[in-house]
């Protein structure tokens, strides 16, 4: 059936994975659409009035088009968010990649690792939005919202970057930063403060995939 056929004659199904799982393509059914994430990465951990940049939001794809064979089983990973880091640690962790079969999206970067994590709040200002997805093959920058910024103080602490469901976390200061939600794909907020106490930087929320079809 084609998929204009399967567009007339039928109506929209999905399948929402927030954990890692197998999707068993129905009978006659030969295109599905996929949105997912991956997941996002985790805030920097910094001393001394350290600048604290928040994680990166994971990339993403919106309904984008995959071939599929009637029956066959298609392997969904969900990617798990950066795991915070002490305040001696300093760069936040990348999240994981989410895929559904051979289609992949990247995790987010971590504070301070990669492009996707170097969003620096200053003046009170939150970190801005990261990680990038393709929609029908066009790479776009994530939306969503950044995550507050931290109590300011003479460098401030970045909020997480706003993944494709949800906001990031709060950056904070001389306290552990905000975690992300699970399955938003956002980043975690950085946290700072005058010396080492060990405080937790905010983790990252997992990634989240959801497949469409018409039947």
């Amino acid at each position: 059936m084609s998929t204009l056929t399967q567009f007339l004659a039928g109506k929209l199904k999905s399948q929402d994975f927030t954990s890692s799982g197998t999707f068993t393509v129905p009978a006659g059914i030969t295109t599905v659409w996929v949105t997912m994430t991956g997941g996002g990465g985790s805030g920097y951990g910094a001393v001394n009035n350290n600048p604290g940049p928040g994680g990166g939001a994971g990339a993403y794809c919106i309904k984008r088009a995959v071939s599929v064979t009637p029956g066959a089983s298609v392997t969904v990973t969900i990617g798990a968010g950066g795991a915070g880091v002490l305040t001696n640690s300093l760069a936040g962790n990348s999240g994981g990649a989410t895929s559904f079969g051979s289609v992949s999206v990247s995790g987010g970067g971590g504070g301070g690792s990669g492009a996707n994590g170097q969003n620096i709040s200053v003046a009170g200002v939150g970190g801005a939005n990261g990680g990038t997805g393709a929609l029908n093959g066009v790479w776009i920058p994530a939306t969503s919202c950044g995550g507050k910024p931290g109590i300011p103080h003479s460098q401030g602490t970045g909020g997480g970057a706003g993944g494709l469901f949800g906001d990031g976390g709060n950056g904070a200061f001389e306290n552990n930063g905000g975690s992300a939600s699970a399955n938003t794909g956002a980043g975690g907020g950085a946290t700072t403060e005058g010396s080492a106490n060990n405080y937790s930087s905010g983790a990252g929320g997992s990634g989240r995939c959801i497949v469409e079809w018409i039947s």
